[in-house]
């Protein structure tokens, strides 16, 4: 019924596989959650959270996610996004390929803290009746301490009567410690 190749078939071999994820993913992974709820995108306005006790031991590799859901507040990003609209799909509204940089994987190569699991800086102009300009960069970390940190600095809108704000209405930023799983001996 299966093809056998090199000692195992492919229905064997599937079953390794998903054994060895399996295991590596509830054996060696711990996460830091940072709560976006309420944080706002605004021009002049830099956020930070923390992901308070829970903190992330050392590691040399990190995946990690921003992501939640935002809704407009004012001006144009009010009409945009009058419900809660996910963040990727916002930023790509403006951005486009920004969005995938909200997840990745990231080695550390020393394994030590402090580290910058993701800086995200994004710049330019877009038009929507009127030239937005817009800055901005997002930045996810580990501190010395070990607990995990969300900055949201540099925010630039321009004409900011124009633009308006957003406001998280739920997300979180994730960081897991991914430890490498020894394959074979």
């Amino acid at each position: 019924m299966f093809r056998e190749e090199h000692g195992m078939t492919k229905l064997s071999r599937g079953f390794v596989v998903t054994g060895l994820v399996f295991i590596a993913a509830i054996g060696s992974a711990q996460t830091a959650t940072i709560d976006l709820t309420g944080v706002r995108i605004r021009d002049a306005l830099n956020q930070s959270r923390n992901s308070g006790a829970t903190t992330c031991p050392p590691s040399k590799v990190y995946a990690y996610s921003i992501d939640g859901y935002v809704v407009g507040e004012s001006g144009l990003f009010q009409s945009l996004f009058p419900t809660p609209t996910r963040l990727a799909d916002a930023l790509e509204a403006f951005l486009p390929g920004s969005g995938r940089r909200l997840k990745g994987v990231i080695k550390n190569q020393t394994g030590q803290h402090p580290f910058v699991i993701a800086n995200i800086t994004e710049s330019g102009s877009v038009t929507y009746g009127l030239t937005i300009d817009y800055a901005f960069t997002i930045q996810v970390q580990v501190r010395a301490d070990n607990v995990a940190e969300f900055n949201l600095t540099g925010v630039n809108l321009e004409p900011s009567w124009f633009v308006g704000s957003l406001r998280f209405t739920s997300g979180a930023a994730t960081i897991t410690k991914i430890a490498p799983f020894p394959l074979g001996g």
